[in-house]
């Protein structure tokens, strides 16, 4: 390979292989396929089992992906989302919990139901 490269080199000169590399860059370039990557997070979330409905209802409006569910007296539920709507998810939850009078009965403040959703950043 280096002997090839070193015929090239003497062959073309410096800049026929500069040329000779640009031109390959730029056909590499076009050619190339973008792909993008939606950085996740997942989220491990344990409650009541008469208020995991509403939880997976939003899995399925905004196409979550559950990773896991596990039910017994509680659900343990694991859920991968874009981690740019973490917040959102887990406020959008705490909002609807604050109108069942169910969820009012186990979760007196935003601080006790956080305490049941653990956030397993991905790196």
């Amino acid at each position: 390979m280096r002997s090839c490269a070193l015929f090239w080199g003497i062959l073309l000169g410096t800049s026929g292989l500069i040329n000779a590399y640009k031109h390959a860059t730029i056909e590499a370039i076009a050619v190339a396929e973008i792909i993008e990557k939606v950085i996740t997070t997942q989220a491990k979330i344990t409650i009541p089992y008469n208020l995991s409905f509403y939880i997976m209802d939003l899995v399925k409006k905004y196409h979550y992906v559950l990773l896991g569910y596990h039910a017994a007296e509680e659900v343990e539920l694991t859920i991968e989302l874009p981690k740019i709507y973490r917040e959102a998810f887990t406020n959008e939850i705490w909002e609807h919990f604050l109108d069942l009078p169910e969820a009012r009965a186990v979760y007196k403040t935003q601080e006790t139901f956080l305490k049941n959703i653990e956030i397993l950043d991905s790196l």
